[in-house]
């Protein structure tokens, strides 16, 4: 079953090179959505990423044509999430929701991908533990938050319920 990645991101050029190159050799396709939704540009009037966000994406090492980058600006954040939706295969697939900021290790990924390959694996959603930075280098806090999810576009309508959460889901692991 294919795993695809799956960013929604504005100014992200700090970290989405590392974010791109730590997932890159273990995930079948990715879709990225660019833009800021309506309060970020009202806030500093730019509708596309002005740090390089961009240009970065753009200049990633791509050669097996993985990486697919589209441009949205909604409402609010959610509206932005959902734009993901039209864009995703017609068939079963795992989706996983990743920052841009957000860096993984291979054995990690190889360990999660093990996890929902099994073909007893009853669960929908994935909660995946981890670590995010809080204003430095220094300061972090854990999260937990739904990341992969098991979708069948055939069957549902998809929306987003929080910015970590699609509705309609009930069967969740942790990892």
């Amino acid at each position: 079953m294919k795993l695809i990645a799956y960013y929604a991101i504005y100014n992200e050029a700090d970290f989405i090179e590392y974010s791109l190159k730590s997932i890159y050799d273990h995930i079948d396709r990715i879709i990225i959505i660019e833009g800021a939704w309506r309060e970020a540009y009202m806030a500093n009037g730019y509708m596309r990423s002005f740090d390089g966000t961009i240009e970065k994406i753009k200049a990633f090492p791509d050669p097996l044509n993985k990486i697919e980058i589209h441009f949205h600006n909604e409402q609010h954040q959610l509206a932005q999430r959902e734009m993901i939706f039209q864009y995703l295969p017609q068939e079963l697939h795992w989706m996983w929701l990743i920052d841009g900021d957000e860096v993984y290790k291979a054995e990690d990924i190889n360990k999660i991908k093990a996890i929902i390959s099994e073909d007893d694996f009853p669960f929908e959603v994935v909660k995946i533990n981890s670590y995010i930075f809080v204003n430095d280098f220094y300061t972090y806090t854990p999260i937990d938050w739904p990341r992969l999810f098991k979708l069948d576009p055939s069957q549902k309508k998809y929306i987003f319920v929080s910015p970590n959460d699609i509705q309609g889901k009930i069967g969740r692991a942790h990892v």
